[in-house]
């Protein structure tokens, strides 16, 4: 994993904070461009839950490539293979654009 300022990271409406109340983000185009104050602090939200994300994601991915699939997902009760599921392509393609590996 590349190496990212450590979290937990908090949303402010000055920015997006370290633990040790260092500036990570400052999202500032809302209010420059479309006069969004709301948008920028949504914006700083999103941003700081980045690390958190990011650990969620690795570890439901851990889970899915340990088990089979999903038991009872069709109709017909049979399992479903996490192969199926374009949600887990998705989150595998966030952590890749996360490690600026795509």
């Amino acid at each position: 994993m590349n190496k990212f300022t450590p979290g937990p990271w908090r949303a402010e409406h000055s920015g997006v904070l370290d633990p040790e109340g260092m500036i990570v983000a400052q999202p500032i185009l809302g209010s420059l461009y479309r006069g969004s104050d709301d948008e920028d602090y949504a914006t700083a939200r999103l941003i700081a839950a980045a690390p958190d994300l990011y650990q969620a994601l690795e570890g439901l991915l851990s889970i899915v490539s340990d088990s089979r699939g999903v038991e009872g997902y069709h109709l017909n009760g049979d399992t479903a293979e996490w192969g199926e599921f374009d949600e887990v392509d998705f989150a595998a393609e966030a952590l890749k654009k996360a490690r600026g590996e795509s």
